[in-house]
């Protein structure tokens, strides 16, 4: 599997999915208008389905647009909101919207532009377009919950399609070091590499990178776990996962798995998927270890390329 195939698989983000999804928020937009009849769509009696086709054509144009401006103008990336971009982008569609409809609904039941900013006396109003506004506000909440749920079924069944092939990698390692009679054990795999961990105070570790199975940020502090005369063994020390992860830099098998974990993907004996990401069950622990969105890409491809 490519390295863009996957990041692409990865790049779901369930806020701000309504712009990110235009073909199928505006499938979703008409499936909403033809239920719920806003617009004035219950007294239309001829080519209404037309006309709330025009509907989903407006919405698809709409979330391009607001997809542009928010990339562009205000440099939000897709993978990246906070609840500030969310609303930022939320605000620019439902204007975007409340423009469109007031002109299109204008020119279908008036046929004239004109008349959906005036009153009859001239003098222009903005009343039909927050009105609009406010119908594109109620139907992009449906929309986004939809696609939420819709974005979320999508990555949970990517995620146990991976868990089941990265096990199958898994058992099928496991298998053929059995069947050639060759130990488990990582030290006879890769050698020893002995390293001594500083924290910030005098304290150190001092371990084989061979033996060592996790390391989890917890403050301040660091927990680091690891084997010692074959029993798991627990130190801290006082420094950060980075300061940790800047050490172990030359030794690939140990990785960033979450923002409090690093994790020896050596030990890995099976993975459980979630839409959220993995858990990782470790050789010689109880304690399964998570994997968050952010890192699932590099975890996956490591543990399919690892020899």
């Amino acid at each position: 599997m490519s390295e863009n195939k996957r990041n692409n698989e990865f790049r779901w983000n369930f806020m701000g999915a309504f712009w990110n999804n235009p073909l199928i928020s505006a499938l979703v937009v008409i499936v909403i208008i033809v239920l719920l009849q806003p617009f004035k769509i219950d007294e239309i009696e001829k080519n209404k389905y037309l006309i709330i086709m025009g509907y989903g054509i407006l919405t698809f144009f709409s979330c391009i647009f607001t997809k542009l401006v928010t990339y562009y103008i205000f440099h939000i990336d897709k993978n990246n909101y906070s609840l500030k971009e969310t609303l930022i982008g939320g605000i620019i569609i439902t204007l975007v919207m409340g423009f469109l409809v007031t002109c299109y609904a204008s020119y279908i039941y008036t046929g004239n532009i004109y008349n959906g900013w005036h009153i009859p006396d001239g003098t222009f109003v903005l009343s039909a377009f927050w009105v609009n506004c406010g119908y594109a506000l109620i139907i992009t909440f449906f929309v986004e919950v939809f696609l939420f749920f819709f974005n979320r079924n999508k990555e949970l069944a990517q995620r146990l399609k991976e868990e089941v092939e990265l096990n199958r990698i898994i058992n099928e390692r496991a298998q053929i070091k059995q069947n050639s009679g060759q130990s488990t054990n990582n030290e006879q795999e890769t050698g020893h590499h002995e390293i001594t961990l500083i924290g910030s105070t005098k304290e150190t570790v001092k371990l084989d990178v061979e033996n060592l199975l996790y390391i989890e940020s917890n403050g301040n502090y660091a927990d680091i776990t690891f084997l010692q005369n074959e029993q798991k063994t627990k130190k801290t020390l006082r420094c950060t996962l980075k300061q940790l992860e800047n050490n172990l830099a030359d030794f690939p098998q140990i990785i960033r798995c979450h923002r409090a974990f690093l994790v020896n993907i050596q030990y890995i004996i099976h993975v459980e998927g979630n839409a959220q990401g993995y858990r990782l069950k470790l050789q010689n622990t109880v304690e399964s270890i998570p994997v968050s969105r952010a890192y699932a890409t590099e975890v996956y491809q490591r543990i399919e390329s690892k020899q």
